[in-house]
């Protein structure tokens, strides 16, 4: 058994049920703001992007203006 380093912190992994959606924030009381927001579905959107076109890079990609709802945006 590894010797357990004197912290007090706790390291939590949370894992979203839809990949896309968008957290009001992981806990309550620790809500993220409109602006924080919108840079979450935009970083959404363009990891989607990424995910279904491997051959491309979007990593300088960005998304101007207010960004979609990522669960609908461009789905059949």
């Amino acid at each position: 058994m590894l010797p357990v380093p004197d912290t007090r912190e706790l390291h939590i992994q949370l894992c979203k049920a839809e990949d896309e959606a968008v957290w009001e924030g992981a806990f309550v009381g620790h809500e993220l703001n409109p602006l924080e927001r919108e840079g979450e579905k935009k970083q959404l959107i363009l990891e989607r992007f990424q995910a279904e076109h491997p051959g491309f890079d979007f990593s300088g990609a960005e998304i101007t203006g207010s960004a979609p709802d990522p669960r609908t945006f461009l789905r059949d």
